[in-house]
C-alpha cells in the first residue's frame, strides 16, 4: 500500500511537469522519472525472506506420511534433493513437469529442426492402417501386430506398463522370445554379436497379441499378479508381485 502511494504521488509530480502552465521543466522531470522506475523495479522483486519460507518449507505430516510409505524407508535417510536433477540431460532437458514433459522437443533444438520433430511426433502418435487405404503414408499394417500406434504402448510418450489384472489389455507389454542355442553356428552368431537371441521357429523373437482383418492373433496375454513377502539384507521387509 505504501509502495502505491508513492507511485501515485510520483506520477502526480511527473503530470505536474509536462502541465502547459508549469514552469518546472526537465529537472524536475528526470528526478520525478527517476523515482518513478526505482519504486516500479523495487515494487517488482521478490522478498527473500519469502523466497528462503518456499525453499526451507518443510512437507506437511500427511505428505512425509505418504513419501516414507512409498520409498519404505524414514525420510532422514532419504537422500536430499539436488537441483540439478531437473535437467540430468543438460541443455536437452526441459522444464516441463507434467504429464506432457517427455511430448516436448529438446530445449536446444533449433527453430529449424522443431518442424522435422513435429512431424516425426505425428506418425508416432497416429494409427496405421491395413492397405489399400485412402491415405498412402499410414497404410501398410498388418498382418500380425502388438498395436497400431507408437503412442498406444508409450502413453505420452512415456514407458510402457503390464497390465494391473487379467481384464486389462496388454497395449504396453512387450513379450520377447528366445529359444537356446542348439548348434554351434547360433552359439558362434550369439558370442559375436550378430544376433541377439535365436528366435522361435513358429513365433519369431516378439509375440504379437493382434491381427488384421482374418489372421488370427498369436495369442492372448493375460497376467495375474501374486503378492509375495521379501525380507532384504538390511532387514527390511515389503511385499512385492
Amino acid at each position: 500500500m505504501n509502495t502505491m502511494k508513492a507511485m501515485n504521488a510520483t506520477k502526480a509530480i511527473l503530470t505536474a511537469s509536462f502541465h502547459p502552465l508549469s514552469t518546472l521543466r526537465m529537472a524536475p522531470f528526470k528526478l520525478a522519472l527517476s523515482v518513478l522506475c526505482a519504486l516500479s523495479v523495487s515494487a517488482c522483486q521478490p522478498s527473500d525472506s519469502v523466497t528462503d519460507t518456499k525453499q526451507i518449507q518443510a512437507p506437511s505430516a500427511e505428505r512425509t506420511q505418504t513419501i516414507e510409505a512409498l520409498a519404505g524407508v524414514p525420510m532422514q535417510r532419504l537422500a536430499t534433493f539436488d537441483p540439478q536433477e531437473i535437467k540430468q540431460g543438460g541443455d536437452t532437458g526441459v522444464t516441463v513437469t507434467s504429464a506432457e514433459s517427455y511430448s516436448k522437443p529438446s530445449s536446444n533444438l533449433t527453430a529449424s529442426r522443431k518442424g522435422d520433430f513435429f512431424i516425426g511426433n505425428a506418425f508416432f502418435s497416429q494409427p496405421w492402417v491395413m492397405a489399400p487405404a485412402s491415405t498412402d503414408s499410414r497404410d501398410g499394417l498388418g498382418g500380425l501386430f502388438n498395436v497400431a500406434a507408437c503412442q498406444s504402448c508409450h502413453v505420452k510418450d512415456g514407458r510402457g506398463h503390464a497390465p494391473m489384472n487379467t481384464e486389462d489389455d496388454a497395449d504396453s507389454l512387450l513379450i520377447r522370445l528366445a529359444m537356446p542355442a542348439t548348434t554351434d553356428e547360433q552359439r558362434q552368431q550369439l558370442q559375436s554379436s550378430l544376433i541377439e537371441k535365436v528366435a522361435h521357429p513358429v513365433y519369431g523373437g516378439q509375440l504379437q497379441d493382434r491381427g488384421i482383418q482374418g489372421v488370427p492373433a498369436e495369442a492372448r496375454i493375460a497376467v495375474q499378479w501374486t503378492d509375495k513377502p521379501v525380507t532384504f539384507a538390511d532387514g527390511y521387509a515389503g511385499h512385492f508381485c
